[in-house]
């Protein structure tokens, strides 16, 4: 391994070298576990991220508690559609994930729709369950979302 940015070595690498390392499977190696929703959907890393140091050099360290998030969920990996968020607000992002509407108001999480209404996440679980108009749960994706 290259240690010449000190970010992995023999039985250690650090949390950017480790996300750089796993945009990079997910985009390139068929048979990484994500690789249906990344390089089988089209999306790749651009050539100059194929050296970690150019990936530090326009990303920067990976900030604790950050992930890295495109910006455009089906442009590909590249600098300027790249940048670190919270990790919490990432995975709302997810083509898993859900949208929660109250009363015609969209939330991109229950906890997001609990926290603006006041309505306990589990009874807006329960109230979607139920059927009762005005809450309604549809999954995230719409052919953009991944």
């Amino acid at each position: 391994m290259n240690k010449i940015h000190g970010h992995c070595g023999k039985h250690w690498k650090s949390p950017t070298y480790r996300s750089w390392s796993d945009m990079r499977d997910r985009c390139r190696n068929p048979k990484h576990r994500a690789f249906h929703n990344y390089g089988g959907r089209g999306i790749t890393v651009c050539h100059r991220w194929d050296l970690f140091e150019n990936f530090l050099a326009d990303m920067g360290e990976q900030p604790a508690g950050m992930t890295i998030e495109r910006k455009d969920s089906n442009g590909n990996y590249d600098p300027e559609n790249c940048k670190w968020i919270p990790l919490c607000e990432q995975s709302k992002n997810l083509r898993t994930s859900k949208r929660w509407t109250i009363n015609g108001i969209t939330y991109l999480s229950c906890r997001d729709a609990e926290a603006a209404t006041g309505i306990s996440n589990g009874t807006i679980r329960r109230m979607v369950k139920r059927g009762v108009p005005g809450f309604t749960a549809v999954a995230a994706y719409d052919g953009g979302m991944g």
